[in-house]
């Protein structure tokens, strides 16, 4: 199964949960019908699916609510302004869900980024102050610094980000989805895009997260060429199930691999019992040999033991001298 905030399978803080969470803020825009808090309890639900410490899913909700302004806002909201906002709400959001110690650990992070990032100093040693990003508080914080200190410079912010000794590469990803979603793709300098691996495919998913969608306006079915192109391996179940607006293709997904994973733990037990009974009957059929029949009280084995063995080699000190 997987882990809720609810019934967590671990108690997991790791950056993780955070660092997956850009897509939804991506994909999803907040409207009448759907609110901005439905949005950030969602990112904090898909972290909590492996991580299952408040730390671990607080810092998810965060960043699903900076990005989605960012992404969707009309541009009159500065990231220092939509950094506390998103605070606030998730602080409200979680008030009866998670305890006040860990509220106060995420929010003591979050002031802290926000202080630092107008202090003097090196990043090296602010980011050092904050910690090492390899919990999503840490990792959430160390990326809010970073673009809070650079919000209108990427690659100043992303140098800072990934010049640590911590979770580098995470702290790295996290704040590039920030200042990503604040500047947008046409302010970033063409040396982060020019050798850039998949450009092409990476942008056309990019514009299939803003602008398509598995559930068109009116349609109740699955778009054929959506599912044709992201959803190959689940093609049997989605063409027998009906995706709707109140079971959607995550809740479609969730039973396919539920069912799956039951079909692969059934075999898994046939497996066990089948091994467990091979090595009955090996033990039944081989003779067990005593060590001292096998290797005797020394090296040589005893004479006479099937497994004796002659001392081969250069002879003994004891060993009788050939006269010439």
């Amino acid at each position: 199964r997987m882990g809720t905030m609810e019934a967590p399978l671990n108690h997991s803080r790791g950056c993780g949960g955070v660092m997956r969470v850009a897509p939804l803020a991506l994909h999803c825009r907040p409207d009448e019908d759907r609110k901005q808090e439905e949005l950030d309890l969602a990112g904090a639900e898909i972290a909590a699916i492996t991580h299952g410490h408040p730390l671990g899913y607080l810092p998810a909700a965060v960043l699903t609510h900076i990005l989605s302004i960012g992404v969707y806002g009309d541009g009159t909201v500065r990231l220092r302004e939509a950094v506390r906002q998103a605070w606030s709400t998730v602080r409200e959001l979680f008030r009866d869900r998670v305890s006040a110690e860990d509220r106060k650990a995420m929010e003591n992070l979050i002031r802290k980024a926000e202080t630092l990032s107008e202090a003097e100093g090196t990043d090296e040693e602010h980011i050092r102050e904050i910690g090492q990003g390899w919990t999503g508080d840490e990792a959430l914080a160390i990326a809010l610094y970073c673009s809070l200190r650079y919000p209108e410079d990427f690659s100043r912010g992303i140098t800072a980000a990934v010049n640590h000794s911590g979770d580098s590469d995470s702290t790295g990803a996290v704040t590039g989805n920030i200042l990503g979603a604040w500047l947008g793709y046409e302010a970033l300098e063409e040396k982060w895009k020019t050798d850039l691996e998949m450009r092409d495919r990476i942008l056309e998913m990019a514009e299939d997260l803003c602008y398509g969608c598995v559930l068109s306006d009116g349609k109740e079915e699955a778009d054929p060429a959506w599912t044709r192109k992201y959803c190959r391996g689940h093609a049997d179940i989605l063409r027998n199930s009906r995706i709707t607006p109140a079971r959607g293709l995550h809740d479609v997904l969730i039973q396919y691999h539920t069912e799956k994973q039951n079909a692969c733990e059934a075999m898994a037990k046939i497996i066990r019992e089948h091994m467990k009974s091979l090595t009955e009957e090996r033990m039944n059929k081989t003779r067990y040999i005593p060590y001292r029949e096998r290797c005797g009280s020394g090296r040589q084995g005893l004479r006479g033991s099937p497994y004796y063995q002659p001392r081969r080699g250069r002879p003994g000190k004891h060993a009788r001298r050939k006269r010439g």
